[in-house]
């Protein structure tokens, strides 16, 4: 089986808003050519790719399921309410100093599963923070791609309660899916997540800086894979710091349960 972790460039103007939509579909399209000539069987997006209108069910699954079509292949993404973002959250806890303190409705970002263009399922991100504390510690885990796979959700991959969960399911892999400045020195966290989950978890997000295979690999051993290609080009043109572009990384799964101390 093949995976594609995918790393997508953006700006302010271009992350958590909705009128960025139509162009992040139009890169959608790309990665999801590339993905199924590449034969992979599941794609993974950075949380937040698309910001829906609002913080409703119907809203969120109507923009899962606009992503979820694009892609012949099996799908983990993620989808933002677009009535805020959690910059404004943290500008307005800056100034007074304090953290973001979890909204009365939850935190307002979703990750999803979806099978051949349809979406199964779609959950809520439950902490942000190291430390927070969430009353649902259920793990999230689904069949997709032939695998069972574990979910966490940006933040999530802190909370060692969420990823020992992880571990009771026995996945074969667990993926996070980020937000954006999660920071270079993020392996750590990952090795840290694979050791409570008991398996290789794989990261995508979105990125402000141009660096092939940041925070891409797994938080356990690199032996135990064989990369194939590792980088694809953005779908606008030129070096533009501002243009939307996107990196892939195609990881050639074996036996994809291994130990977190070692690889297999």
């Amino acid at each position: 089986m093949k995976l594609a972790t995918v790393i997508v460039g953006t700006d302010a103007e271009r992350f958590g808003r909705v009128g960025a939509n139509p162009e992040r579909l139009a890169l959608a399209n790309q990665i999801a050519r590339f993905v199924e000539n590449e034969g992979a069987a599941l794609c993974v997006m950075p949380a937040g790719y698309l910001t829906a209108t609002s913080g409703r069910p119907t809203a969120i699954r109507s923009s899962a399921a606009q992503l979820a079509s694009i892609f012949a292949v099996d799908l983990v993404a993620g989808i933002d309410a677009g009535h805020t973002t959690i910059g404004a959250m943290r500008r307005g806890a800056a100034e007074v100093g304090a953290r973001v303190a979890r909204p009365r409705g939850g935190w307002p970002f979703w990750g999803m599963f979806s099978r051949s263009g349809r979406v199964g399922s779609v959950f809520q991100q439950r902490t942000v923070y190291p430390g927070e504390e969430t009353d649902d510690v259920e793990a999230r885990v689904m069949d997709v791609a032939s695998r069972r796979v574990g979910l966490l959700i940006c933040g999530e991959v802190y909370n060692p309660a969420l990823a020992a969960s992880l571990g009771d399911e026995r996945p074969d892999f667990a993926v996070d899916i980020g937000h954006r400045s999660m920071g270079r020195g993020f392996t750590s966290t990952l090795r840290n997540a694979a050791a409570a989950a008991g398996c290789r978890v794989f990261h995508a997000q979105h990125v402000a800086w141009r660096s092939r295979g940041a925070c891409m690999w797994t938080g356990t051993s690199r032996r135990a894979w064989a990369e194939t290609a590792c980088d694809w080009a953005s779908y606008k043109a030129g070096d533009d710091r501002d243009a939307l572009w996107a990196e892939v990384k195609l990881w050639e799964l074996g036996d994809a349960r291994a130990s977190a101390a070692g690889g297999s």
